[in-house]
């Protein structure tokens, strides 16, 4: 699973999960709504955005900043 940190000019830069190692991928190679934040993998030929992941993931984050600078 790749995680779009960036998208710079037509490349997103993307973290693979396991390895924490960067990597560019052309826009016209992942989905045209693709943004910062989205989980993609790799299917066949293509990638594909995670939506559950993505998710999931957005929601942790939100949980975690509320703990974070909500706490009062």
């Amino acid at each position: 699973m790749l995680i779009v940190d960036r998208i710079i000019e037509d490349f997103a830069v993307c973290e693979d999960a396991i390895t924490g190692k960067f990597l560019d991928i052309s826009l016209s190679e992942l989905p045209d709504n693709v943004k910062e934040g989205d989980c993609i993998i790799l299917i066949g030929d293509r990638y594909v955005i995670d939506e559950e992941v993505t998710a999931r993931r957005r929601e942790e984050n939100f949980d975690l900043y509320n703990q974070l600078f909500n706490n009062e």
